[in-house]
């Protein structure tokens, strides 16, 4: 199992359109995914083969504008689960597996947000052993 940690909430924008209408990545989203890449390549990722979990979860803190008597509140605000885990298995292709179609089990979690945390989202890669049962 592979565990590594970013201290944004990357978020998988939608695909641009240039003047002459080829399609381009922009560049924020570029720069998070390479940030994904090698954090995963720090932590000692390594290339898997078969069925894939991945484990996802994203913190934030609660903004200054709340009122100080609120502690903490769901996330229920944006980003979107599915454009964070669309992102993080976008930039683990061809590095963590070959096809994000190997992903057998995806687990997102937006935990609370809470006064006095920061901004970060934990990410688990591992082979999904009970896929081969």
């Amino acid at each position: 199992m592979t565990t590594f940690s970013l201290d944004y909430i990357p978020i998988k924008r939608r695909v641009r359109f240039s003047r002459r209408g080829s399609t381009y990545i922009d560049k924020t989203t570029k720069q998070e995914m390479e940030g994904i890449a090698a954090a995963y390549e720090s932590a000692g990722g390594r290339f898997l083969e078969g069925a894939i979990a991945i484990t996802i979860d994203i913190f934030a803190p609660l903004p200054d504008s709340k009122p100080k008597r609120i502690s903490s509140e769901s996330f229920t605000c944006k980003p979107d689960v599915d454009n964070v885990a669309k992102s993080v298995m976008d930039a683990l292709t061809g590095l963590a597996y070959r096809n994000d179609s190997q992903v057998t089990k995806l687990t997102i979690r937006k935990h609370p947000r809470e006064r006095g945390s920061v901004t970060s989202v934990y990410v688990s890669v591992k082979e999904d052993l009970n896929e081969h049962n």
